[in-house]
């Protein structure tokens, strides 16, 4: 009697699925151990959770002195594994309109008329990466900090008696308590979150306005900001641009 190709198969699969059953009931089948080291404690809770695991990873292949005025906070915060809301906090920028996206040397828009020893912008990030990672870096000592700064600092990081000292010396606190409106004072000050609507209504034309950005006037209520971002215009050279001309009115 001929036995048909596809019978064969047939049978071939029917033992092996047999064979398989039968290991499988009386427990032969050979399974590796797991071994339960392997396993990492990823959860805050229970008997094998690892509180050294849990702490951030700064071992990452940038370092503080590779950070450029070009990049962003949620950059920043990606590179270093650094909690971008610790950024956001210390910095203070949290209230401006996409303060993500804000580029680290646009902190000198923001926290402007510095005594002449004190810079709070791009260095300053690098201080505080450096501090909060414990990442080498030797940074100048006109960099100054936020108190927020340096509160998230002392809390989250490892400082040396020599650092906290440091911070302790280096703290600015901006002033908001001088008048506007005298001969010797700024009676405007141009920000990202200024709005062209703002602008006019300092008294500043139109068309000088638009003369200042070398475009048409955009929609009023559009912060200067996103205007350079949708222009593709320098953000600190067009603050500079506007901050003249508001110092004209």
């Amino acid at each position: 009697m001929k036995i048909s190709s596809v019978a064969i198969v047939i049978i071939v699969i029917a033992v092996l699925a047999g064979g398989i059953i039968v290991t499988n009931v009386l427990n032969l089948w050979d399974k590796p151990p797991i071994d339960m080291s392997q396993i990492p404690a990823t959860t805050p809770a229970g008997d094998n959770y690892d509180e050294a695991a849990a702490k951030p990873d700064f071992n990452t292949p940038f370092q503080p002195a590779e950070i450029r005025g070009t990049d962003t906070f949620a950059e920043i915060s990606m590179m270093f594994n650094v909690p971008l809301d610790d950024l956001g906090t210390g910095f203070a920028i949290k209230s401006e309109p996409n303060w993500q996206d804000l580029k680290a040397r646009e902190l000198k828009a923001i926290y402007t008329n510095l005594p002449p020893d004190v810079k709070l912008e791009t260095e300053s990030v690098r201080a505080f990466i450096s501090l909060y990672t414990g990442k080498a870096y030797n940074y100048s000592t006109s960099a100054y900090l936020l108190q927020p700064a340096v509160d998230i600092l002392k809390l989250k990081a490892e400082l040396t008696p020599e650092q906290v000292a440091y911070l302790d010396s280096h703290i600015y606190t901006p002033d908001t308590s001088v008048a506007t409106g005298t001969a010797d004072a700024n009676k405007h000050t141009v920000t990202g979150e200024t709005s062209f609507d703002t602008l006019l209504s300092w008294g500043i034309p139109a068309d000088e306005i638009e003369r200042a950005i070398q475009g048409e006037m955009p929609a009023l209520n559009t912060f200067i900001r996103d205007y350079a971002s949708q222009q593709g215009k320098d953000f600190l050279a067009l603050i500079s641009v506007l901050q003249e001309l508001a110092n004209q009115y």
